[in-house]
């Protein structure tokens, strides 16, 4: 999810707004649980929702100043194959 929102977000930017910080919640609590799964702190569990929420929140306003750009390349191989 992060590796995707970042390839293509000038494609879609708000959509790579809401992928990315989803991304990272998700790999961080993966991450929690398989380490830390006896001690779960719910210190941390905010601390990673409000950074979470913050890149969302500056990503989607980079994302609103943006236009939506065009896919780069994705349909070029079906074309020359035709």
């Amino acid at each position: 999810m992060v590796s995707g929102a970042t390839q293509h977000y000038l494609d879609g930017p708000a959509f790579a707004a809401i992928l990315f910080p989803i991304g990272i919640f998700l790999a961080y609590l993966s991450f929690i649980y398989r380490d830390y799964r006896n001690e779960f702190i719910f210190k941390k569990f905010l601390k990673i929702t409000g950074v979470v929420i913050l890149i969302f929140l500056a990503l989607f306003y980079i994302a609103k100043q943006l236009p939506e750009g065009e896919a780069h390349g994705h349909d070029e191989l079906q074309e020359v194959g035709h």
